[in-house]
């Protein structure tokens, strides 16, 4: 089981009153999300599935929260995930985002039972073949035990360092091995090769 443990919390159209439901909740919401992230992001993200059963909301808790509307990389959801933020009422207490921006690490991540730390990830560059970069991933603390989970949890990590867009539209096939090498570089400089590439939607 993969858990963030940050106040990275994971969290449609205005339809069926979402947004009218979190516009009336708001400083509730804002309120509890101080105390308690999860069980706040849990009833947001049930309010949502009435009307959005695909999209998933995070919290990102800074001196005002966001409520970050997320496709979770599904990039044919990217659109709804832009039409539901783009849908949102004027909010005191909140900011929306569509999609996961890039953002600052501000924490572990624990997967297994085991902490990863941003130094614990490194990559390299195998191609772009495809007008996307081929990324090599060397995770430090992988093992044969943890490699599924942590895998999928390196998803999470480049959403973080580069924002769900990019990843989607920028990044192609990705290996993952367990030791670094030479070559592999820190994942702060990942994001300068990124934005080398053309826009894309």
């Amino acid at each position: 089981m993969i858990s963030l443990a940050i106040a990275l919390v994971l969290c449609g159209p205005a339809k069926g009153g979402f947004w009218e439901w979190f516009q009336k909740n708001e400083a509730r919401l804002a309120d509890a999300a101080a105390k308690n992230p999860v069980a706040v992001m849990g009833e947001i993200q049930d309010e949502l599935e009435k009307t959005e059963d695909d999209l998933r909301v995070e919290l990102m808790l800074d001196a005002t929260p966001s409520l970050v509307i997320t496709a979770d990389g599904n990039a044919s959801l990217f659109a709804d995930a832009r039409r539901v933020a783009g849908a949102a009422p004027k909010l005191k207490r909140w900011k929306v985002v569509a999609l996961r921006p890039r953002r600052a690490w501000v924490a572990d991540l624990e997967v297994e039972g085991r902490k990863f730390g941003i130094a614990d990830f490194s990559w390299r560059e195998l191609g772009r073949a495809t007008g996307k970069i081929d990324l090599e991933l060397a995770i430090r603390g992988r093992t044969d035990a943890n490699a599924e989970q942590v895998d999928k949890a390196a998803f999470l990590v480049l959403d973080v360092v580069l924002g769900e867009a990019d990843t989607e539209n920028k990044i192609g096939v990705i290996d993952f091995v367990s030791k670094a090498t030479k070559a592999h570089r820190p994942m702060g400089e990942l994001p300068g090769v990124v934005d080398t590439l053309a826009q894309t939607p």
